[in-house]
């Protein structure tokens, strides 16, 4: 889990990661750097509450694997 006052994902922050299930990117957050899930496999669901942030082209460079399902829900 994700802490609710996070604002930035740094490069290289989650690279090699594996996840499965749900992650939930906050309303907080503001960007997602560069390689920020560089080679990282994930099985689940990303979900970014805030539609206007800022996400470098290659943060989900050879990652974040094929099984996987995107949304972009901004909060009510």
């Amino acid at each position: 889990m994700l802490p609710d006052s996070l604002q930035t994902i740094g490069g290289d922050a989650f690279g090699g990661a594996e996840f499965t299930g749900r992650l939930t990117l906050p309303k907080s957050l503001t960007s997602i750097g560069k390689w920020a899930f560089i080679n990282s496999q994930f099985s689940g669901e990303l979900t970014m509450k805030k539609p206007d942030v800022q996400i470098a082209s290659d943060a989900f460079d050879s990652g974040i694997g094929t099984s996987n399902h995107f949304t972009n829900s901004p909060a009510k």
